[in-house]
């Protein structure tokens, strides 16, 4: 399996419903609060169905990953079949060429990618091809296919959210763009209905199965993970095939549309109506991955869920499949035999390519997840993972402590998801961050809850009798207290400077928070600016960063605003260690990263970032200098 962290994380969950059952609240992580389910990449229906069908056929739980992997690895031979009936109907006939166009297509769908941790996006390979060969038999006038599209769409929203959505906008288009293009028919205006009622009930299921604190419903880097014209026509840019985020139209493809091209004019597909429709979708799916349709704010305020899809990259898989069947049906109408298996033998010699650089793309374990059993038992009530700063040995902490829970059944602290509530973030680090106030940790769990401590352990695959080799040591119930840091012995500490204001960012760009002289501080001391950051369900903070200037020169910034030095509460203290150049004053700002036009209203009337009003503002407080090693000597005296 996979050592990959997302790897990592969505083989747990999975071996863990399969082990010990769904929940609508799943308790394998993030103590105490849990997490819905549909947050987890879990494949909550194909995880819950096989822990009572294993139950069922008593069959032990530890060949779960076996099974995944078989059924993972089954999906090629179900998209190849499926595929292949897609090109026989909208062909018109069968043909032996249509055989390997199928192989192909299959073998090429950049989703593939994701089959070493990304499992629910890796159903994408059956599930699209599934619901477009629905479609094509819904046009043909199969109302009882019709039905059949309500349950494939929700079986793709429960297999990972992702996959759900683009079942849905799929489905979506195809029947608006039948409205359009042809007479307009009842089922086609069913269908439109139907897909979206369904799209509803998933939104619906989602929100009532959340009760977490809080968690934003603006996830980040919304732009950043977008189509460009490289990653389009990457085979000319680049020959790196393995990317997932490309579209992966290789050289095969272009190819073909040049041949296309060069006969134009002998293209006849007016009478294919579902072809036109498919093509028309496939584009869409490039320019909507672009970000090109997402240029109006309003959207957002009118389609909510559309902001729930941050990586939009993703629509190339869609454009990828539409769009190969398209330009083979289109190319098989025009050429022989002879020219169209040489494009396709390219093909397939570009795919092997392609899951050779998946390959390489990932390191390998064996399965820690094997044993039925194990002997001796530990009482407490949960896991808490100490990482280092290397990846490598988070990697490791990571996967120790996933089996750790696997095998106590019981959960951990850590809660490593794209969506998770920030709320609770901030309550589990005031575990190992000082405050200065009582801490809102001691809300959440219980006085004597005890919890094991769990950095880094040599032996990955546990032998049977780990348990009997951990020690436990019992920690002051006064812990939470004797680690708060009185405000006034902070800011006595601060014997340089100390700002008590208040200070709203309410503009993007980059803001001076304040100007700060530099008369009671020494040259060639490295000193340590501290800065209060309400942190309470703010949107995006780390989107922004703190930069510390000395006339135009850059001398120190804190790039991560949710890595704090202390905590008080709602607030969380940001540090800056900087060296003065000279006497002059310092200059405090707050950057925002974002990129300069999100939206369009702001590139033609060419607003100045600056001048753009944020959403929320960034509120600080409370500006504190302090001699690096007293103030590191003074927090980690706290928090020892």
């Amino acid at each position: 399996m996979s050592t990959e962290i997302d790897a990592l994380k969505n083989y747990f969950f999975y071996v863990w419903i399969v082990r010990y059952g769904p929940e609508t609240k799943l308790l394998a992580n993030n103590y105490p609060f849990g997490e819905s389910i549909l947050y987890t990449d879990s494949m909550p229906i194909i995880s819950s169905i096989l822990y009572y069908f294993l139950k069922i056929i008593n069959i032990k739980s530890v060949y779960s990953i076996g099974i995944l992997h078989y059924i993972l690895f089954s999906l090629y031979g179900f998209s190849y079949s499926i595929t292949y009936k897609i090109l026989n109907q909208l062909r018109g006939n069968k043909h032996w060429v249509n055989v390997f166009a199928s192989i192909l297509i299959t073998l090429i769908l950049p989703s593939n990618s994701r089959i070493s941790l990304h499992f629910g996006l890796f159903f994408l390979l059956i599930l699209i091809p599934l619901l477009i060969y629905c479609l094509i038999k819904v046009e043909k006038g199969n109302s009882f296919i019709l039905t059949l599209l309500l349950p494939i769409i929700l079986f793709g929203f429960l297999i990972h959210s992702y996959s759900g959505f683009f079942l849905g906008y799929i489905s979506i288009l195809f029947f608006i763009i039948k409205l359009i293009i042809v007479k307009p028919k009842k089922r086609n205006l069913i269908g439109l209905l139907l897909t979206i009622a369904v799209i509803l009930f998933y939104l619906l299921l989602l929100k009532n199965n959340d009760q977490n604190l809080w968690r934003s419903s603006h996830p980040l880097f919304m732009y950043d993970f977008r189509l460009s014209v490289k990653q389009i026509l990457f085979p000319f840019y680049d020959s790196n095939y393995h990317s997932y985020y490309r579209v992966v139209l290789n050289y095969w493809f272009w190819i073909s549309v040049f041949l296309c091209l060069l006969k134009f004019k002998s293209i006849n597909i007016k009478n294919n109506k579902n072809l036109i429709t498919f093509f028309i979708i496939g584009f869409l799916s490039i320019m909507y991955g672009t970000s090109i349709f997402l240029r109006f704010e309003f959207l957002y305020k009118v389609f909510p869920i559309l902001e729930q899809v941050r990586s939009l990259e993703r629509f190339g898989w869609v454009a990828n499949y539409l769009l190969s069947i398209s330009i083979f049906i289109i190319l098989s109408k025009i050429y022989n035999s002879r020219i169209i298996i040489l494009i396709i033998t390219l093909g397939i010699l570009e795919s092997f390519l392609f899951h050779t650089d998946i390959q390489k793309d990932f390191t390998y374990t064996s399965n820690p997840y094997t044993k039925e059993t194990v002997e001796g038992s530990l009482n407490i009530n949960c896991i808490f993972p100490i990482y280092s700063n290397k990846n490598d040995c988070n990697k490791k902490i990571l996967q120790d402590t996933y089996s750790l829970a696997y095998y106590l059944k019981t959960p951990t602290i850590h809660n490593y998801l794209s969506r998770r509530s920030d709320e609770e973030k901030n309550i589990h680090d005031q575990f190992i961050l000082p405050s200065v106030s009582n801490k809102s940790i001691q809300k959440y769990y219980p006085i004597n809850d005890r919890i094991l401590l769990h950095g880094n352990i040599e032996n990955l695959n546990f032998p049977k009798n780990f348990i009997n080799g951990i020690k436990t040591i019992r920690v002051s119930s006064n812990y939470f207290q004797d680690n708060i840091i009185q405000k006034d012995t902070l800011i006595k500490y601060s014997k340089k400077n100390y700002v008590d204001s208040i200070f709203n960012i309410k503009n993007l760009g980059t803001q001076k928070i304040l100007n700060i002289k530099t008369h009671s501080l020494k040259l060639n001391t490295t000193y340590s600016l501290m800065i209060w950051n309400y942190n309470y369900h703010q949107d995006s903070l780390i989107l922004n960063k703190l930069e510390l200037y000395q006339g135009q020169k850059l001398i120190g910034s804190q790039k991560n605003f949710t890595s704090y030095s202390i905590m008080d509460n709602h607030w969380g203290g940001l540090k800056i260690n900087f060296k003065l150049l000279n006497n002059k004053p310092l200059h405090l700002n707050v950057k925002s990263i974002r990129r300069n036009y999100i939206f369009l209203y702001n590139y033609i009337f060419d607003i100045p970032t600056e001048l753009r009003a944020r959403k929320q503002p960034l509120i600080f407080k409370n500006i504190m200098i302090f001699e690096k090693d007293s103030l590191d000597k003074l927090l980690k005296l706290k928090n020892d």
